[in-house]
């Protein structure tokens, strides 16, 4: 892992949206996806995911062209951006009518030709490939197929972790970072705090991000307003720096905001 652990917020509702930037919240995970796609003045480092459970649940395939991603990111310049994947999530491949290999040959597909057309662009956004599957052997299965492909990007994402059992999204992020390089660099998407908590699960990223606050409002407040996902907020903020505290990283979050 490099130095340093970057814990990105996601705002899919529009309290979220302006809970963060009130908050001034420097790290910001956006889907293309959500409505209101545009990021806002107050984020440092954004981190552009391609939207793909919502995209392919309500339409079976990505509604828009790659070009039409593309020139999203060009107009926005995140830092990083998911290319486009086809998660495994057995609710998803039910009904989509789908399996986890096809979707990982998708993705790899999609992947290798998205890059291509990214290395005609001047984008300076640095592109994420996701490795997708269900049980750690899946993986790492594709994780050759995208190395075998060139697909494989410097920042790797592991994607499908949403709500799962935590020791089994820990063992996971444990595999996938022991069989990379070292040079490459390794996010988990929507990993919360009981995911964070486990043994060596920061030290094996550079990165990781959750909307579970703005679920969290959701669930207890009968109002969505931006005040209540400011407090959902902070206390997920504190959780996360106990984890880190917790890991025995050198670098707290408050390090990793400058």
């Amino acid at each position: 892992m490099a130095d340093g652990f970057r814990f990105y917020y996601g705002c899919a509702s529009g309290s979220a949206r302006k809970a963060l930037r009130k908050m001034e919240e420097p790290n910001v995970m956006i889907s293309y996806a959500t409505a209101n796609s545009t990021p806002f003045e107050t984020i440092e480092h954004l981190f552009t995911d391609s939207g793909g459970y919502s995209q392919l649940y309500n339409h079976h395939e990505y509604p828009s062209s790659d070009k039409q991603y593309l020139s999203y990111l060009e107009e926005h310049g995140p830092e990083l951006f998911a290319l486009r994947d086809y998660p495994c999530s057995p609710e998803l491949l039910s009904k989509v009518d789908s399996t986890v290999e096809e979707h990982q040959w998708r993705t790899t597909h999609h992947h290798s030709k998205l890059l291509d057309t990214y290395d005609d662009t001047d984008l300076s956004s640095e592109p994420v490939a996701v490795l997708q599957g269900w049980s750690p052997h899946q993986y790492l299965t594709h994780l050759d197929d995208l190395r075998t492909e060139g697909a494989l990007t410097r920042y790797v994402a592991i994607g499908s972790l949403n709500k799962r059992d935590p020791e089994t999204v820990a063992r996971i992020i444990h595999r996938v970072r022991d069989e990379l390089p070292s040079k490459h660099r390794l996010h988990a998407f929507g990993v919360k705090t009981n995911v964070l908590r486990r043994p060596r699960v920061i030290q094996s990223l550079d990165s990781a991000d959750s909307t579970a606050y703005d679920i969290r409002t959701r669930m207890q407040e009968r109002r969505q307003t931006w005040q209540n996902q400011v407090y959902h907020y902070l206390n997920m903020k504190q959780r996360i720096e106990e984890c880190i505290q917790g890991s025995g990283s050198q670098q707290s979050l408050h390090q990793t905001l400058q």
